[in-house]
Parts: structure tokens; C-alpha cells; sequence
């Protein structure tokens, strides 16, 4: 046996593929591969899989990944069935688990996106059938839809989150919103924002995409985010209409995964009279999106609600100007006027001027990405972010 499988797990516990589009995804893919890359661990990944009672095991893409059944206690269609289901298989389903944890020497499980499936590990552990750490990582809509619940549901929420060792939160905001769920757990709550890799990020940039001659040739707003109305694609469109007759060269480009507002924003585009100037791509590829960044003159984001936002991250390493609506991490990361522009959330006339602003005075808004790109390189990092979860793990980092 080589010194590498000696190692302990570091366990990574996800409720969909890794290889799926989305920010929760390319915060555990990263964070994996800081621990792969250490000396300290073996990585695996846990992915909740219905079709797998016990559990099954692949090689995805380098990844070392379990898919095994995680019942949940609660249904908001069928509550009471759903909990008495899960009393009746959860012996069965505990020894499960305790076996898969204890067989590949798991020291850490880490929960991202965590729903009240969670609960089998904490039980677990309760149980003395696991003696590693249960760590809870939020990400945004997970804890938002956790605080609007109520009864006994909002109840076995809290008793999650008092069973984890320790809850991360990727900015300020979001641990405001654990807190007021759970107020006796704020001693355990640890802020851990996100990060990037320029180099990984670059390394993965497949150059041989290229845009299509009629937007390369333009200058264009950058806007990334799935269709969703929390990602205010709706209000970016009111904000470049108010413009669009100030700069008539100047195009919008929206580019993220299918969802719900898709539709009705390309008919707003219609009905403004700026669908000729407005560019959607969807489920673009992630090694793809690096040339969409590489032309844009201005990114923006104009959520409605964010966490900790990973394109703001990936913009900011291109230098590029960026104007954000004042949510979640985005003021932890942006200074206003300093290295970006901050405006309030739902609001297209401030959102206009902002970009106004930023079109107009160009030298301005280049001093502005120079200062953002220089600090999301020096100071957000995956290496210190995964440095944190080893810390709130109570796992000192050897020299």
C-alpha cells in the first residue's frame, strides 16, 4: 500500500453530479482538488442517488465518486409518510453508511447543499457509528428555503444544524440568514468565501471557441446566470434599453444554463425593440466561458439575490469593469468606486447609470478591473479557502 492510501478522507457529499453546470459544482470541484493536490488527504465524492440503495463506485473524470441512496425525513408533498419511511429503513440504511465511512477511512464529510438528508450523518455519529466531523456548506438558496419553513420541518432543520460540527457560509450575508434559523449555532458558523484558481481557471479555457463574427466585432455587456428571475436578467434588459440609444455600437450579451425567465426575456428583448442587440447563449460549457470574458467591455450582475458570487471572481481576473447589485458577498468583494460599482438590487435606473458611467469614462473603468483583477489573484484563493475548512475542522496544516 502506498503512503497516498494510507491517508484519511476528505469526503465531499453533493446531491446531483459533479459534471452538471452551476456555482455549487465548481466550488466542490475545486475544493476536491486542493485536496487532492495535498499531502494530507484522499478525496472522494458522494453524490445522493435514489437508484442506489448500497452504494456504487466510479471514476468521473478523475474523481473518486460513491453513489448511494440518502433518504430524507420530511416530503412537503407527503410529510408524514416520508418520515415514517425514513424511521423504518434507517437502521439499514445508517449501517450503510457506517460501513461505506469506516471502509474508506473517512474523516471528514463535508455536505454541500445540504437538504434534511443530511440528518443520516449526524445521526450517525450521535449513534457512535461515525467518530470523524460533519461539516454543513451553504451556498444560498439551500439556507433561504430552509428559513421559510415551519413547524416540524423548520424543527429538524435546527436540529441539523445543532448536530454539524461546524456550518460554512460563503459571505457575511449568508450567515446572517443561518444565524436567524438557528441562533445557538452562531458560535459555529465560519464565513469561508469562495475563490478562484487563475491559472486552473486559464489552464481549462478552450481557445479554439470562438465568437461568432457579428458579436466579436462589438462592444459588449456581459451578464452570466442562469435564467432565473433572482439573477434580475430581467432588470440588466430595462437597464440597456434606458442606454441603448446612447451607445448604438454597444450589445448585451447573456450567457447561462436553461431556466424558467428564459423565454420571457427574449420576448422582453423583442418587445423593447432590442433583439437584434441582445446575444443568448445557454448551457454554454464552463471551458467556454473565458472567451466571453476575454471581449466584454463591462460584466455585470444583476441579481436580485446572490451568495457569493463566482463570476464576479472570474470577471474581476480578467480585469474587466464590473458593475454588481449591491447583495450577498458582492460589497465583500467589491469596494464601491475603489474596484467596481455597487447599485441597489431592482433598480434599472441606477443600474443604467452605473454602466453609463463605466462606458463613458474608459480609462476610469479600466483603473477599476486593474484593481479588482489584482485583488481577486492576491487574496481569493482556493488553496486559502480549503486552508479554512482544514482549520474549522479543528486539522492543522504541517509547514
Amino acid at each position: 500500500m502506498s503512503l497516498r492510501e494510507g491517508l484519511p478522507r476528505f469526503l465531499f457529499v453533493l446531491p446531483w453530479d459533479l459534471n452538471h453546470l452551476g456555482g455549487v459544482n465548481q466550488v466542490v470541484g475545486n475544493l476536491y482538488r486542493q485536496a487532492q493536490e495535498t499531502d494530507r488527504w484522499r478525496p472522494m465524492l458522494l453524490v445522493s442517488n435514489w437508484a442506489h440503495p448500497k452504494p456504487a463506485y466510479q471514476e468521473v473524470e478523475g474523481r473518486t465518486t460513491a453513489y448511494v441512496r440518502l433518504r430524507s425525513p420530511w416530503s412537503k408533498s407527503r410529510p408524514w409518510k416520508a418520515l415514517i419511511s425514513f424511521l423504518i429503513h434507517m437502521p439499514s440504511a445508517l449501517n450503510t453508511l457506517r460501513k461505506m465511512l469506516t471502509e474508506h477511512n473517512v474523516s471528514i464529510v463535508n455536505i454541500h447543499y445540504p437538504s434534511l438528508a443530511a440528518l443520516s450523518f449526524t445521526l450517525l455519529r450521535a449513534f457512535g457509528g461515525f467518530r470523524g466531523k460533519v461539516m454543513l456548506s451553504f451556498h444560498g438558496t439551500d439556507i433561504t428555503h430552509a428559513s421559510e419553513t415551519s413547524g416540524v420541518e423548520r424543527w429538524m432543520w435546527r436540529t441539523l444544524l445543532r448536530s454539524a460540527d461546524a456550518i460554512v457560509s460563503c459571505s457575511a450575508a449568508l450567515k446572517q440568514t443561518i444565524t436567524a434559523l438557528a441562533p445557538e449555532c452562531e458560535h459555529k458558523v465560519r464565513i469561508i468565501q469562495n475563490g478562484l484558481d487563475v491559472e486552473w481557471f486559464r489552464a481549462q479555457w478552450d481557445r479554439a471557441f470562438a465568437l461568432e463574427p457579428e458579436l466579436a466585432s462589438r462592444r459588449y455587456i456581459l451578464n452570466i446566470g442562469t435564467f432565473l428571475h433572482i439573477k434580475g436578467q430581467d432588470i440588466l434588459l430595462e437597464a440597456f434599453r434606458r442606454i441603448a440609444g446612447e451607445f448604438p455600437d454597444l450589445v448585451l450579451v447573456l450567457v447561462g444554463g436553461a431556466g424558467p425567465t428564459l423565454a420571457e426575456l427574449k420576448e422582453k428583448a423583442r418587445k423593447n425593440g432590442l433583439e437584434e442587440r441582445t446575444f443568448f447563449y445557454v448551457d454554454v460549457p464552463h471551458s467556454r466561458i473565458a472567451t466571453f470574458y476575454e471581449h466584454a467591455r463591462v460584466f455585470c450582475l444583476s441579481s436580485r439575490r446572490e451568495a457569493f458570487p463566482l463570476v464576479l471572481l472570474e470577471a474581476g481576473s480578467f480585469g474587466l469593469p464590473i458593475v454588481a447589485s449591491n447583495v450577498g458577498g458582492a460589497p465583500e468583494l467589491i469596494s464601491e468606486g475603489e474596484d467596481g460599482r455597487l447599485v441597489p438590487p431592482g433598480n434599472p435606473v441606477a443600474l443604467a447609470s452605473a454602466l453609463r458611467d463605466l462606458l463613458l469614462d474608459e480609462r476610469a473603468a479600466l483603473a477599476m478591473g486593474e484593481r479588482l483583477q489584482s485583488k481577486v489573484t492576491e487574496h481569493f484563493t482556493w488553496e486559502r479557502s480549503f486552508r479554512q475548512y482544514e482549520q474549522l475542522a479543528g486539522i492543522e496544516r504541517r509547514p
